[in-house]
């Protein structure tokens, strides 16, 4: 599936994003994802339960049942995608937030991980002090 809409790859984009900053524990309750991009992007529930459902027909993220919570819809990202600084900061993603998102290996962005790991005394190439 190709995105030609430049409108729907941004939107896209912006959701990917705030799935690996804001939920990085790998599964995010629909529910959950929808408040949030209301609450930060003013975006409409149905806007997000849409763009949700793209990401998961073109592979990004997969999307299963909770059976022990009513059966709401639990996403998972499949493949993460790095997240540009300039839209973290936007997103006001926190230094945790920088350390706990999944990073290719050697890039910028895992430089960026990097020195949010040592802000937190955590990194693994430095020495932590």
């Amino acid at each position: 599936m190709d995105v030609d809409d430049a409108e729907l790859r941004e939107d896209l984009a912006i959701l990917a994003a705030a799935l690996q900053v804001r939920f990085p524990d790998r599964g995010a309750r629909e529910q959950s994802v929808v408040e949030y991009m209301a609450i930060r992007f003013r975006w409409p529930a149905n806007r997000t339960r849409r763009r949700l459902q793209s990401l998961v027909d073109l592979g990004v993220l997969r999307c299963s049942r909770d059976l022990g919570d009513n059966w709401s819809k639990v996403f998972e990202v499949l493949d993460r995608p790095h997240v540009p600084p300039g839209l973290a900061i936007e997103m006001g993603a926190t230094v945790e937030d920088l350390a706990l998102t999944v990073h290719p290996h050697p890039t910028l962005p895992e430089a960026i991980m990097e020195t949010a790991e040592a802000a937190l005394g955590q990194a693994i190439h430095v020495l932590n002090r």
